[in-house]
């Protein structure tokens, strides 16, 4: 019994070691991957509920080509970390 297993949990390791065959550190970001084309909407909108506080927050975040500062502030804020009372900022592309 002792010996199945091992040799099963041998099996599991190499089958997981099989799944990242891909990785390639020059295909990392930032290391010759290209950005992620913007989509074709003009607008963009966002809904987002913090289950806990019940705080909403229902904003335009991307229009005219541009993204708006101001929305993207209150995202950041929305995802704020509650306990440090720190803000950090969200990538929009994200």
């Amino acid at each position: 019994m002792k010996i199945l297993r091992r040799f099963l949990s041998l099996m599991l390791l190499c089958a997981l070691c099989a799944c990242g065959g891909g990785y390639h550190p020059e295909t990392l970001i930032g290391r010759g991957m290209p950005k992620t084309p913007p989509d074709p909407y003009a607008v963009r909108r966002i809904v987002l509920v913090e289950p806990y506080t019940h705080e909403r927050l229902n904003v335009v975040y991307y229009h005219n080509g541009h993204y708006d500062r101001r929305a993207l502030r209150k995202i950041d804020y929305l995802f704020r970390d509650r306990h440090a009372g720190v803000v950090g900022r969200i990538d929009p592309e994200l």
